[in-house]
């Protein structure tokens, strides 16, 4: 059987499928369950005749696929709070932001802000969708996401959330105010410690065209654990132009010089904040270790919390990123 065969046989199941929904919802109008069928109905998807041409005489590929994005929530009533008690409102909204929304910043806060604009038309649906946003995009691992968490809390939380109270606003604001100067694509922040022989050492004049900041705790296990990988990783890129700053976040040189033994991390730009200038947490958003940022050669934010382990496949991503066409002369 052909493949365009059974994209024609799926299309007419799909037809028949929506049909049966289309006659339950108009003959249960008015009716709870009628929205709940409604909001289950897979948008009508354009015809092979109704896709339009582009300027180089092809048909456009992309143009089903933006339809079906475009019309993905025509059918969910956004305005009934009731949607909040069946499992369709987030089953939606996981389909949409997993497998239709591109996974850029720009891309993701334009389909964040038009999807919270259409649950605006009930304040409990709006809490619900902000909520389930925030939580997706706060906790990502995607590397430059880090911009929709700040864009929902400045534009949404700290504008339109009635809801919070003054302790609350008061988190967002701190929690904003933290990540604000460590987004991926800045440049990292100034950072000055001093090594195990008392030597300033500051990030800024790092030479590598890559520089890995590690703050980790001589007393935390998952940074024992990570040493040797993270020494393992130094060995092996350290002739590509790599340099690794190993920062204590405790405050007592003994500690700190008996994990360097311990862990052979000799080799590596060894520090510790000796004249106590930062909270490392606020400064640094370090609220485990250890806590990884990627910086590039102008000492910009490439990657954040990049597992130990992973950071060689991090690393090879980046410099293939690197050399594509389009990046070079920047």
């Amino acid at each position: 059987v052909s493949k365009q065969l059974m994209q024609q046989k799926m299309q007419g199941l799909q037809k028949e499928v929506n049909g049966f929904m289309e006659k339950t919802v108009q003959d249960n109008e008015g009716t709870f369950a009628a929205k709940v069928i409604n909001a289950n109905i897979e948008p009508d998807l354009p015809t092979e005749a109704d896709i339009p041409m582009l300027p180089n005489g092809k048909k456009d590929s992309t143009y089903i696929f933006r339809y079906y994005k475009a019309h993905f929530f025509d059918n969910l009533d956004f305005s009934d709070e009731r949607m909040l008690r069946t499992p369709f409102l987030q089953t939606k909204l996981d389909k949409y932001f997993t497998d239709l929304v591109y996974q850029v910043a720009d891309s993701v806060i334009n389909d964040c802000n038009r999807v919270l604009t259409l649950s605006k038309q009930n304040s409990e649906v709006y809490r619900y969708v902000l909520w389930f946003t925030t939580n997706k995009y706060e906790t990502t691992e995607i590397v430059g996401l880090d911009a929709v968490f700040i864009h929902l809390a400045e534009n949404f939380y700290l504008k339109d959330a009635d809801w919070l109270d003054s302790t609350q606003r008061a988190k967002f604001q701190e929690r904003v105010s933290i990540l604000k100067p460590l987004q991926t694509g800045k440049v990292f922040p100034d950072l000055t410690v001093y090594d195990l022989d008392g030597k300033e050492r500051k990030v800024a004049n790092s030479k590598g065209d890559y520089t890995v900041v590690v703050f980790y705790s001589p007393d935390c296990g998952h940074c024992k654990d990570s040493a040797p990988e993270l020494v393992k990783f130094y060995e092996e890129y350290k002739n590509q132009g790599i340099q690794i700053f190993n920062i204590s976040t405790d405050y007592e040189p003994e500690k700190i010089k008996k994990f360097v033994s311990e862990y052979k991390t000799g080799d590596l730009i060894n520090a510790w904040d000796a004249k106590g200038n930062y909270y490392f947490r606020n400064a640094f958003d370090v609220y485990s270790t250890p806590t990884t940022y990627v910086l590039d050669a102008q000492k910009r934010i490439v990657g954040k919390r990049i597992p130990v382990e992973e950071l060689g496949r991090f690393l090879e991503f980046q410099k293939r990123k690197a050399e594509q066409p389009m990046n070079k002369g920047k």
